[in-house]
């Protein structure tokens, strides 16, 4: 499925999400939440999928019911991975690597082989360094990793290959393959 809408009310939150994966990276946000809107919009605008999210909660006692609600109604629009148990990533560092499987999904176009990624994404999509850079390329070597997309600036060190990308779109173009995987039309 490439379209998908879904609608969630609780006693808390009443959400709608309507999300177009063959879209243009158009999107209509509104959250409540600066923050949330922001990184949603940065993921529809860098991957290029359509996504509306219209949500009203209970903001003024916190924002975890909205938050936890849309992340609940996107993953029931059965275009995005499920996570058994929920992830909580609070290292902007981990930003790139996010975009990139969202993207690969999205694509239907898998990650190149033995490559990893980190940096942050800004507002504009374009990446900024992440700490400790000379520590994840050498936990990289370690894995077997040949490739590491990071931002420019980014140090080379030892045996792997530092791709260095200026922007979201930049690095999605190197670290997806040109080819889409194998049964990927029949979904």
């Amino acid at each position: 499925m490439r379209k998908a809408s879904v609608k969630r009310t609780t006693k808390e939150t009443d959400v709608e999400v309507a999300v177009d994966l063959d879209g243009t990276g158009a999107s209509s946000i509104a959250t409540g939440i600066g923050f949330l809107d922001h990184m949603l919009d940065l993921l529809a605008r860098h991957s290029r999928i359509d996504l509306t999210i219209k949500a009203k909660g209970d903001l003024h006692i916190d924002q975890h019911h909205t938050t936890e609600d849309v992340g609940i109604a996107l993953g029931q629009a059965d275009v995005f991975v499920n996570v058994a148990g929920g992830v909580r990533i609070d290292e902007p560092g981990a930003d790139l690597a996010i975009a990139l499987a969202i993207a690969s999904a999205a694509r239907r176009r898998p990650v190149r082989a033995r490559t990893a990624s980190f940096g942050e994404i800004g507002l504009t999509g374009r990446l900024r360094e992440a700490t400790q850079a000379d520590r994840r390329l050498e936990e990289c070597a370690k894995l077997g990793l040949m490739t590491v997309l990071a931002p420019s600036g980014t140090p080379t060190r030892g045996k792997i290959r530092v791709e260095q990308v200026e922007t979201l779109r930049h690095a999605i173009g190197a670290g997806l393959d040109a080819e889409r995987a194998q049964g990927a039309d029949e979904a």
